[in-house]
């Protein structure tokens, strides 16, 4: 089908073909990211330091026995609570302190 439409064999034709590059530009590029990283860059990495960290907490908490598991449970629960009480004073200040 290829060689029917372009009188070359498949592999040569794809080379022709994707050869050019295409007219549009991404709108993810390093110019546009730049200033959002630079004002935002260590609420980013708090976040995801944040997660890997709950993560992980919970990933070895589920090798300990039943009960020690529900007590767990129940202080990671406040945790959470305690924790989201104070996260937007926390995140207006660190954005803040980035500009």
């Amino acid at each position: 089908f290829v060689y029917s439409l372009t009188q070359q064999p498949w592999w040569r034709a794809r080379k022709t073909v994707y050869r050019r590059r295409p007219a549009w530009r991404s709108a993810v590029r390093l110019d546009v990211l730049t200033p959002l990283l630079k004002v935002a860059g260590v609420l980013i990495f708090r976040s995801i330091a944040a997660i890997a960290s709950y993560s992980c907490m919970s990933y070895f908490a589920t090798r300990l026995p039943t009960k020690e598991l529900a007590a767990h449970q129940v202080a990671f629960q406040l945790w959470w609570f305690f924790s989201f009480a104070v996260e937007p004073f926390s995140t207006a200040i660190q954005s803040i302190v980035a500009k």
